[in-house]
């Protein structure tokens, strides 16, 4: 597998999608000793954590941008303050409920 990226970050960002994206579904592969390979003065050694449930949960937010209606009951003072101070409710809910789960 081969992955790249313009900054040192970006390349880790990149890795982690790859390494997801191979093991996604399959067993993971065995861990490899480092210890023996032979690098180029310009290479090195980047340890890449993968947080798979994250990913799936990324990956799922990228292909479902469909979004549902929901009703919800809030009291009726808060209901006037969104309003006067024009608060998207939704929005704030989406937002609560995204910290909240994700």
């Amino acid at each position: 597998m081969i992955t790249q990226g313009d900054t040192r970050e970006d390349a880790v960002i990149e890795a982690v999608d790859a390494i997801a994206t191979m093991i996604d579904g399959e067993d993971y592969p065995k861990p490899m000793d480092p210890s023996s390979w032979r690098l180029k003065s310009n290479e090195s050694i980047v340890y890449i954590s993968v947080d798979m449930k994250q990913w799936y949960l990324e990956k799922e937010k990228r292909l479902k941008t469909k979004t549902v209606k929901r009703t919800i009951t809030i009291p009726e003072y808060l209901d006037n303050l969104a309003r006067e101070r024009k608060v998207n409710v939704s929005g704030l809910v989406r937002k609560a409920l995204e910290k909240e789960l994700i």
